[in-house]
């Protein structure tokens, strides 16, 4: 291999990573829309139990997965009429999409008994840890860091639920949801608005 060999590999790399960070910019609205429902989920779903509405759990959960699935298809099909499609966007879509109905499956099948209840914690955990990690190898190095440590960190509240009380599994993951998808949302949006801001000036 030569040296211009080598050089056009290392500048499609780079464009290729930056292509991926581009992208990732498209889920920081998923990523803070889930931050902040699965949180407030949690904890309606807290209060049901301690009113004794349990049976409504699985409805509460099926409304705000429905809710939250149609208005990110809504403001996906907005933001694609003026959205540049990039070679990397599928990629990343079929890796958290993958996640997203390993999440799902494992919540069906939870509802159904068939999962153990903490177990079905784990797998939350594992999966995002997963799709974390996995979007990591493909960013460069300071993003890369920050989504390699959000990856532990999922790994982690994982393999504490397998060993929490029962109905403490929920909250951690509550918890979870809103310190690593719900707050670096929302302070890329608002380092994303001052950028424009700085810019327009």
């Amino acid at each position: 291999m030569n040296d211009k060999e080598i050089k056009e590999r290392l500048a499609l790399i780079s464009a290729l990573t930056e292509d991926v960070q581009e992208g990732l910019e498209d889920m920081i609205v998923p990523f803070l829309l889930y931050g902040i429902t699965i949180p407030v989920g949690t904890f309606i779903s807290y209060f049901l139990a301690k009113s004794g509405f349990s049976l409504f759990i699985p409805l509460l959960w099926l409304f705000i997965m429905t809710a939250c699935q149609l208005f990110l298809a809504l403001f996906m099909k907005r933001k694609q009429k003026i959205k540049i499609k990039r070679a990397t966007d599928r990629i990343l879509a079929a890796l958290w999409g993958s996640i997203g109905a390993g999440l799902i499956l494992g919540m069906i099948l939870g509802i159904l008994g068939k999962l153990d209840f903490n177990t079905n914690f784990f797998n939350i955990g594992l999966c995002l840890a997963i799709g974390h990690a996995a979007t990591a190898a493909m960013v460069q190095k300071k993003l890369r860091l920050f989504l390699c440590i959000e990856a532990l960190c999922w790994a982690g509240c994982g393999v504490v639920c397998l060993f929490a009380a029962q109905y403490t599994a929920p909250l951690i993951i509550g918890v979870a949801t809103f310190i690593l998808l719900g707050l670096p949302a929302a302070v890329a949006i608002v380092i994303g608005k001052r950028k424009k801001t700085v810019k327009a000036k």
